[in-house]
């Protein structure tokens, strides 16, 4: 005999009923069970739907997407040489900010790496550029005058002999009226030069100069005599050979001259010390005279020559390094920003290694600048960077599992609202937040995951204020309030084995029955769940009422 239940008129047996029944259990488990296995080690669907970490992706799932869209450039950041690299920028991150707040065109760090190699030469002769950091203003003195400088450079050893005898080169500078005089009589003084010495004939006309001074009075009548040079020639030969008319006779031309120059000649004799400091110089005169030109510019810049003087050892030391002080010539305009900048240089020999340290990453550092606009949105997310980089295994851990996570997040879906979008296929499921119920999508749209089930889903009996545990949860003695599993719309309810109508009581969160009215203790309350179900093979109630009819047309035949 079929049991008498739901089932009651289906015609099934005991047996099948009971199968029915085991099978309607298990698809209910696969739907909701929450704890333990449904079978052979896995999980319900609502087991999944409502697992921390799948809510967890769910509610990530926008970042999670970026990621797998992203993951060439996680795994790249995943290896472990690149996470030491970004361990090292996160510990100095403020000086990353810093470098990249200077990076761009006219920018102080692009500046730097467009003129690395010149800050490299500067590096390897340090020393040279504190010592002409130390004497800027020395330097500038000299950019100023750079002509001038390369004009003495090829003079140097003439310079050093100058300096070798400042003291008279200061005589010479404290007389350069008198030597430019001289100077504009060099060839007198030639001849003067030739005729000095006892037996000279400036020391004898220089003797004589009384009787000289007479001549140059009467000369007048030394032009008689001149016109008259046969009786002169006559009378010098009166007189004798060697005798002083003799003498001047024959020096008749450089008395004219003398004549012509007593001014000079005077101004000589007043100088006498100096002509003889001069003649006992006579080579560096003579090259002087040779270097006339150097020594006019020399005179034009006494300035800034007394200048040089004050630094004489430093200009020894230049001269010890003329190659690099040429060198530096040619880098005036650096020279000068280096002058400008030396605060920041300062700023920079204090932080020598980490600059060498650049130095040898300037292919990472050119590749910084090209992704100038990434790192300044890793800078300004670097806290949700380091979160990564601490979870960095798990990160792997998803990213090896992007197609099954990607699988998932098109199929299963947690929410207030019911998903939509093009995305949305047949048997994808929803757990439906706002009334805590699993659903499954069909050509009908979101069903109640329950709906599919043939069958009775669940059925629990309660005796009225005894506290009692089943599978839809634990009573607690209400007398209006009952445990009980079900989809909306498909949940019956008796009391005392009267079936109350769905106006009784209010069955809308599929997790509890919520009577209208209070019961009184010791009544008897059952709750029946089920899903719609179709039957394979069966007469509808037309077929079978004409089968009932061709039956009693038959019984009536005596067939």
């Amino acid at each position: 005999m079929a049991k008498t239940s739901f089932y009651s008129g289906s015609g099934l047996t005991n047996t099948e009923v009971d199968t029915l029944e085991s099978y309607v259990q298990e698809a209910r488990d696969w739907a909701i069970k929450l704890t333990d296995p449904v079978a052979d080690g896995e999980y319900s669907a609502k087991f999944w739907a409502t697992s921390t970490n799948v809510v967890n992706v769910g509610q990530n799932i926008n970042s999670v997407i970026d990621v797998s869209n992203n993951m060439a450039s996680v795994t790249t950041v995943a290896l472990a040489s690149n996470i030491n690299a970004i361990s090292t920028v996160s510990s100095d991150i403020t000086n990353v900010n810093s470098v990249s707040t200077n990076l761009g065109i006219g920018q102080p760090v692009t500046v730097v790496s467009a003129n690395i190699s010149d800050i490299q030469t500067v590096a390897t002769s340090i020393a040279n550029v504190d010592l002409v950091g130390n004497s800027i203003g020395n330097v500038n003195t000299l950019s100023n005058a750079l002509t001038n400088v390369n004009l003495l450079v090829p003079e140097i050893a003439d310079i050093n002999t100058v300096a070798s005898s400042v003291s008279n080169v200061d005589s010479v500078g404290g007389s350069i009226t008198n030597v430019n005089s001289v100077a504009g009589s060099l060839t007198n003084l030639n001849l003067l030069a030739g005729q000095i010495g006892a037996n000279g004939d400036l020391a004898i006309v220089a003797n004589n100069i009384a009787d000289v001074t007479t001549v140059a009075t009467d000369i007048a009548d030394v032009s008689t005599v001149a016109t008259d040079i046969a009786n002169v020639n006559a009378l010098a030969a009166q007189i004798g050979v060697g005798g002083d008319v003799g003498v001047v006779a024959g020096a008749i031309a450089d008395v004219s001259i003398v004549a012509n120059d007593i001014t000079s000649v005077t101004n000589v004799s007043t100088n006498m010390a100096s002509v003889t400091d001069v003649s006992t110089n006579s080579a560096s005169v003579v090259n002087v005279s040779t270097n006339m030109s150097s020594v006019t510019g020399v005179a034009a810049n006494l300035t800034d020559l007394g200048v040089v003087s004050g630094i004489n050892a430093d200009i020894s030391t230049l001269a010890a390094i003329s190659t690099d002080v040429t060198a530096s010539a040619s880098n005036a305009a650096n020279i000068t920003n280096v002058s400008t900048n030396m605060s920041d240089i300062v700023t920079v020999s204090g932080i020598n290694a980490a600059v060498s340290t650049v130095a040898g990453i300037t292919s990472n550092i050119a590749l910084v600048v090209a992704d100038e606009a990434d790192i300044g949105v890793v800078a300004s997310n670097i806290t949700e960077v380091a979160s990564v980089g601490s979870e960095i295994a798990a990160v792997s851990t998803v990213a090896s599992n992007i197609n099954s996570l990607t699988s998932f997040n098109d199929t299963y879906f947690v929410g207030q609202t019911a998903p939509t979008g093009a995305n949305i296929t047949a048997g994808d499921l929803w757990f439906d937040l706002s009334s805590q119920i699993m659903r499954v999508y069909s050509t009908s749209g979101w069903q109640a995951a329950g709906s599919s089930v043939n069958g009775v889903s669940q059925s629990v009996t309660y005796l009225a204020g005894t506290n009692k545990t089943t599978s839809a949860g634990v009573y607690t003695g209400s007398l209006t309030t009952f445990p009980a599993v079900y989809d909306p719309a498909y949940a019956f309810v008796w009391l005392n084995g009267v079936l109350l109508d769905p106006s009784d009581y209010t069955a809308t969160t599929g997790t509890e029955i919520v009577l209208s009215s209070s019961v009184t203790a010791s009544d008897i309350i059952t709750v029946m769940s089920f899903g719609t179900f179709e039957l394979a093979d069966h007469y509808n109630k037309t077929q079978t009422d004409n089968l009932i009819d061709g039956v009693k047309a038959l019984a009536l035949a005596g067939l």
